[in-house]
């Protein structure tokens, strides 16, 4: 017959999101730190990409994790970019 469902204990679920949050959190410090050292905007970074300001924020923060595709385009922009247009302080964070 088939298989009976076997909930996951809590304890593993909760790790399993804190590691999900960690490669977030690592991927989006990732992406910053290739976008300022290329003298990059969010603002330009994000246009390249077609993604918001906002939303590269948030992905920069960790808070949200990007789409393969997504993060395809935002490695492809920053691979290509290297003395792209800046704005002191605008964007620093």
């Amino acid at each position: 017959m088939g298989k009976s469902f076997k909930p996951r204990p809590i304890r593993e679920l909760l790790e399993s999101r804190k590691e999900q949050e960690e490669r977030e959190a690592a991927i989006g410090g990732e992406i910053r730190a290739m976008r300022v050292s290329r003298g990059m905007t969010q603002s330009f970074l994000a246009e390249q990409a077609g993604v918001t300001p906002p939303y590269l924020n948030r992905i920069e923060k960790g808070h949200k994790s990007p789409s393969d595709r997504t993060l395809r385009r935002l490695v492809d922009v920053l691979e290509e970019e290297e003395g792209a247009p800046h704005d002191e302080g605008k964007d620093a964070d």
